[in-house]
């Protein structure tokens, strides 16, 4: 699944600080999350997560949006 900044006309203006949050919150989340994996693309605001499932990775994206992360969540592959 990708995660990546919201690029829309109502996303964040400053595009690097909010890659930044993002790839922090991230990181802290594989910290007691052992089956989670992160692996950053070529792109700074883009980043590929991969879990058990489809179930652990929506577990996730609602940590996320709980959390008020302005991100953007496209289905997994």
């Amino acid at each position: 699944m990708t995660f990546g900044v919201n690029t829309s006309r109502f996303g964040p203006r400053r595009q690097m600080e909010h890659s930044r949050k993002l790839r922090e919150r991230l990181f802290d989340e594989l910290r007691t999350n052992v089956s989670l994996r992160v692996d950053e693309t070529e792109s700074a605001d883009t980043f590929l997560v991969s879990g058990r499932g489809e179930l652990h990775l929506a577990i996730l994206v609602e940590t996320m949006r709980a959390k008020a992360t302005n991100s953007r969540f496209r289905a997994p592959r």
